[in-house]
């Protein structure tokens, strides 16, 4: 079955979500062997919609992956903009206890889950795809090491960290 833009229900867009220089904390934890992390939140947020995420390192000099949308979109690319003055995605992924001064609600889940789920829908509309498969399986965010960062009181339960001289898995 599909929709009313062609694509099959099974059709997972992918987006890739820019990473973050390396955090105080994270670098005091791993010195310089991590470059850059990005919170997992992010990549759970966007799942919960029905796509798929690959990480979007700093400092690329080429940038050719076809994505269907960004996160944070680099320069000379043209996409649609999208932007929250909140974190819709801390809501639902990230419990920071008694200290946490989020809205942790089903009514708040309901309308985090709708933003989620339009901008993946709007991703969707994109023509751009992986050569084939297995090439999209080599970009997945699960091909790199992630940590529980919870116990060290940051402001994320779950982290990817990225080597500076990190790639994409090799086929």
């Amino acid at each position: 079955m599909s929709d009313s833009h062609g694509h099959c229900d099974a059709f997972l867009p992918i987006i890739g979500i820019l990473c973050v220089d390396i955090a105080q904390p994270l670098q005091n934890l791993h010195g310089n062997e991590v470059h850059s992390y990005l919170a997992a939140s992010y990549v759970k947020y966007l799942e919960t919609a029905g796509a798929k995420v690959i990480p979007i390192w700093l400092q690329r000099h080429k940038f050719d992956i076809r994505i269907q949308g960004e996160v944070f979109p680099p320069p000379k690319k043209i996409f649609p903009f999208f932007g929250a003055q909140f974190h819709p995605e801390r809501v639902m992924f990230e419990h920071m206890g008694p200290q946490d001064h989020c809205h942790h609600c089903i009514s708040c889940f309901k309308l985090n889950q709708y933003f989620a789920r339009f901008f993946v829908d709007q991703c969707s509309k994109s023509d751009n795809r992986f050569a084939n498969y297995d090439d999209e399986l080599r970009h997945s965010i699960y091909n790199f090491p992630s940590i529980y960062t919870a116990p060290l009181k940051l402001h994320w339960q779950h982290c990817f960290l990225f080597k500076a001289d990190v790639d994409y898995k090799s086929n």
